[in-house]
């Protein structure tokens, strides 16, 4: 089992920002059901440091654009997080979850 860092560097860019989408959307899931949305945000914030230092590395080209889109995703999902505890969201039917873009995955891609 590679690490997530190792993770993003071994695919190409589309599969990495959609099943990071995906592991977003199951994550703040989670942390709604058992109320702990502040918990996984100091998640968020130690997944995005990691990127930001894998960033500053000797990488390729094409590395450094992955990770540099991803950022920008992972940085969206910060906001996004940080405005669901702010609004004190506690319920998965709330307006300021299910108004967000989120990805699963059930045998297939799925976009709501």
């Amino acid at each position: 089992q590679n690490t997530r860092t190792e993770w993003v560097l071994n695919w190409p860019g589309q599969v990495v920002i959609a099943g990071c989408q995906v592991f977003w959307t199951t994550e703040v899931t989670a942390a709604i059901e058992v109320n702990d949305i502040p918990g996984y945000y100091d998640k968020l914030l130690g997944q995005l440091g990691d990127l930001v230092t894998l960033v500053r590395g000797n990488l390729t080209s094409i590395a450094r654009a992955v990770l540099s889109a991803l950022i920008v995703v992972e940085v969206h999902a910060r906001d996004v997080t940080a405005n669901l505890i702010e609004v004190g969201v506690k319920n998965l039917n709330d307006f300021e979850w299910i108004q967000q873009l989120r990805y699963y995955w059930d045998e297939e891609l799925l976009i709501r």
